[in-house]
């Protein structure tokens, strides 16, 4: 499977590219897209059907991103508190974005929008 990982952040206004795959590569059949929209920094982990788990940190506006081209790709993506404890499926094409409705509620994932 050819897979391109991307983490965006946005720092003074200018988008920074964080490592990730730059090769060219065949039109993805799958897009992940999952952004911090909180304060706080997130300490998460996804993984892509049965693959190990992968640790990513999310920092505040900071935005993760995967592609590839597998047809029947699945992830799934959890953090620590103060994010709700549970592995949060994510399907190919639509983005989510942690969010908290008060500064004392729990963070959750939600779909903000398609790709």
């Amino acid at each position: 499977m050819t897979r391109s990982v991307m983490l965006l952040a946005v720092a003074t206004g200018a988008m920074v590219l964080v490592p990730g795959a730059l090769a060219a590569q065949a039109v993805p059949q799958f897009s992940f897209s999952v952004r911090n929209n909180t304060s706080i920094s997130l300490p998460c982990e996804f993984r892509i059907g049965g693959e190990e788990w992968r640790a990513i940190e999310l920092e505040p506006g900071s935005e993760w991103r995967e592609s590839g081209e597998s047809a029947d790709a699945v992830a799934q993506v959890r953090c620590k508190p103060p994010v709700r404890q549970v592995a949060y499926q994510v399907t190919p094409g639509n983005r989510y974005a942690f969010l908290r409705k008060t500064p004392q509620s729990a963070i959750k994932l939600r779909k903000i929008d398609p790709q």
